[in-house]
């Protein structure tokens, strides 16, 4: 079909012999006259990326006016590709699906013939309705994130619903999704007598002329003149939305860069308590900061001076598990959830080890002193190798005391290596031990295995994990796994992959879900398995499949910390 595509095209001198050509290849029905899409789309895509490949080696073919012809040529071709997602976008979110399940008796005038009334049934709703679910379905396929899917599926809700003229405009190429965008912005709140008479007015007045600001102020102005109460409205709505504090990683290491959107009543008096604040610092400093330096001390200070701030140090500590002496190394399994003794060699160690109430103090300890001993913060301790003998007992190394911690061979530098905090930053290793000696840190420690970085676990015989847990999933995912989702896994749930008591409450068989899709794995045909690694399949209600996987802990160093806030959230 492509092939024959290319010589009807090209094999033509004028445009209405090559139009028709195209489009009998769209399949259009004769009685009908209804392409068919799925085809039509398929040729516009081949042709789109046939011109880019054409396009990186025949510039010598075109001056400078015929490069801006293909440039407007091209947004144009883009803008009519929007208009054709807007719709569709606008009709699955209006599409339902349930599964009925009839036992007997009349099914309904749109059942099929020989349906036997069971499996999934779809229903579609008028335009403007939104399916709960709509965002769990597309964000994967269109690699948008959780805010991304439900802000496009409201945009292109409301260029269909609200603006129908600017969507006909878009369909020609002659206006862009994004000036769109900005219109059904200010048309929030409004009825739709209102948005057709601004739609009419900017229509009128050259918007397809215009810049994305001009066309958002203009529709503003419109709306305030032509529904103050829907102008109000609108204004309260986009206040809610916009206040907030939002926090990222700087632009280098060890610095995050804060947001703030706040009402002018407030932002003033707070400025001006910050800057009073750094001015007087900066008057005292002997340090050379600058103003600006002053004022985020300022800041820090005041907030910090009104909070009770306790962080919590995960410690991961890497367990090279080898056999010893012949044994097998210990799986999930082996470990009884009831609390049984442990029997093999390293289970035996491993058992003590997380026993030992002392390791708490002796990786507070260690980690303190780091800084004290050379080699840039590293100290010339090794880590714990299980199932090796102890050292001698000489007078170089001495018997340890029966209160002190498993024995610790000298094998390579330990360092304190920098801390990743998802959605902060980079916090240097100085910075931690500074923290762990002023602050009320709390220490915990995960042991992990050397070669795969996966958290070697515990189990429960009870529905609900233990704090231990989950504190080992959250560490593990450090996100929800849906695929695409990055919320961070202190405001997740832990779920059961396969339901208790069918499956086990171990990490094995545990996941960290947003509440969103948490409850979209239990009300939709998603489905979901996971590997003992920890990597999960999803599997959509149309058959596609994803893959997502643990939060990535690189065990470089003999001790790995990560920073966080406990959180002992309901699980499923």
């Amino acid at each position: 079909m492509k092939e024959a595509a290319v010589g009807l095209v090209t094999g033509s001198d004028t445009a209405p012999e090559w139009l028709a050509a195209a489009t009998a290849l769209l399949g259009r029905d004769p009685e009908t006259l209804v392409i068919d899409t799925d085809r039509a789309l398929e040729l516009i895509g081949w042709l789109s990326r046939s011109v880019f490949s054409h396009a990186k080696t025949d510039r010598s073919h075109h001056d400078k006016a015929g490069l801006l012809d293909q440039i407007q040529a091209a947004q144009a071709l883009i803008n009519t590709a929007s208009a054709i997602q807007h719709v569709r976008v606008a009709q699955y979110a209006a599409t339902t699906e349930t599964l009925a399940l009839h036992l007997g008796g009349d099914l309904g005038p749109d059942a099929d013939a020989d349906s036997d009334g069971a499996g999934p049934r779809e229903h579609a709703h008028d335009l403007g309705h939104v399916c709960e679910f709509t965002d769990v379905d597309l964000a994967p396929v269109m690699c948008w994130g959780p805010m991304q899917a439900t802000r496009r599926i409201e945009e292109a809700v409301d260029a269909v619903t609200k603006t129908p003229r600017l969507l006909d405009e878009m369909g020609a190429g002659r206006l862009d999704a994004t000036r769109v965008a900005q219109v059904t912005w200010e048309l929030a709140e409004a009825p739709d007598d209102t948005c057709a008479q601004v739609e009419d007015l900017l229509l009128d007045r050259g918007l397809t002329g215009w810049t994305s600001r001009q066309a958002r102020n203009r529709a503003r102005t419109l709306v305030r003149r032509c529904d103050p109460p829907a102008a109000k409205a609108a204004r309260a709505k986009r206040t809610k939305e916009e206040i907030g504090v939002f926090t990222r990683p700087g632009p280098e290491n060890g610095l995050s860069e804060w947001t703030a959107i706040l009402r002018s009543g407030q932002a003033l008096p707070a400025f001006q308590a910050v800057d009073e604040l750094a001015r007087q610092l900066h008057q005292d400093s002997i340090t050379g900061k600058t103003l600006g330096e002053c004022r985020a001390d300022a800041l820090c200070d005041l907030i910090l001076g009104h909070a009770d701030v306790q962080t919590i140090v995960n410690v991961l500590v890497p367990i090279k598990s080898e056999p010893i002496n012949g044994e097998p190394e210990p799986t999930s399994d082996t470990r009884t959830a009831s609390g049984d003794e442990p029997t093999s060699p390293v289970e035996q160690v491993l058992f003590d080890l997380l026993a030992d109430y002392n390791w708490d103090a002796a990786l507070r300890d260690l980690i303190i002193d780091l800084d004290q001993h050379p080699g840039n913060g590293s100290s010339t301790t090794g880590e714990f190798v299980p199932g090796e003998s102890s050292p001698p007992d000489d007078e170089h190394h001495p018997p340890d005391p029966p209160d002190r911690p498993p024995p610790l061979r000298e094998h390579r530098p330990l360092c304190l290596p920098d801390v990743e905090v998802p959605g902060i930053g980079v916090i240097p290793a100085e910075a931690v031990q500074e923290m762990i000696r002023t602050l009320g840190v709390t220490l915990t420690r995960a042991l992990v295995d050397w070669h795969t970085g996966t958290i070697l676990e515990t189990g429960a015989a009870t529905y609900r994990p233990t704090a231990a847990i989950r504190r080992h999933v959250m560490l593990r995912d450090q996100h929800c796994r849906f695929p695409g989702c990055d919320r961070p896994a202190k405001f997740c749930d832990v779920d059961h992959v396969t339901p208790w008591p069918q499956g086990p409450t171990k990490p094995t068989n545990l996941q960290c879900l947003c509440r969103h899709h948490h409850r979209a794995k239990h009300e939709t045909r998603w489905q979901v398995t996971m590997t003992p690694d920890g990597t999960s399949t999803w599997t959509s209600p149309t058959g596609r499949e994803y893959t997502t996987h643990p939060g990535t802990l690189e065990v470089t160093a003999d001790l790995h910390v990560t920073t966080g806030i406990a959180d002992d959230r309901a699980e499923s």
